[in-house]
């Protein structure tokens, strides 16, 4: 479950056990997996570690696609050919839904949901996220610079009621 070192996973402001995250795939997904076994995880990094843009450049390229919209959600896939980044954004009663290619930048896949479409605890985190006042691009420069890394996802959910942000960053 651990990867040893050269490599470290810090998980920042998440709860270990699965409570942190919606459910509801049209909200968040997150393709790197703890109960995989350590040498798929390793493959994960290692591909992560060959993207030419960053999860926060990631963001801004789903942000400026939708003007006004604020990225709810962000998780790197290498296991596929192409590694890419899925995003995820809100804007008013909108999810937007994008894959953003981790080498070029370019937008490779797009869907849109109604926020109606989503279940009440998706409806309630969104909610939660945007009274929050800050936005995941600045989460993640938090968590990066803290923990020393470089953010593989990131995203939002509850813990008791309360809103958590979660990011999951590589460090060597």
């Amino acid at each position: 479950m651990f990867v040893k070192r050269p490599l470290k996973l810090v998980i920042l402001l998440v709860l270990l056990g699965g409570l942190a995250r919606s459910t509801d795939a049209a909200v968040t997904s997150s393709t790197l997996s703890f109960g995989e076994p350590e040498n798929l995880i390793r493959e994960e990094v290692r591909r992560f570690g060959e993207a030419q843009i960053s999860v926060r450049d990631a963001i801004k390229i789903a942000q400026e696609r939708i003007p006004g919209a604020k990225a709810v959600d962000v998780s790197f896939d290498g296991h596929a050919d192409r590694r890419t980044y899925r995003v995820k954004t809100r804007l008013a009663d909108e999810i937007w839904d994008g894959i953003v290619d981790a080498s070029t930048g370019l937008i490779v896949e797009e869907s849109v949901t109604s926020v109606s479409e989503l279940n009440a605890r998706a409806r309630s985190e969104l909610a939660g996220f945007r009274a929050a006042g800050i936005g995941l691009s600045d989460v993640v420069l938090i968590a990066e610079e803290y923990g020393s890394g470089k953010a593989v996802s990131a995203g939002f959910g509850t813990n008791n009621g309360r809103l958590i942000f979660l990011v999951v960053l590589v460090a060597d």
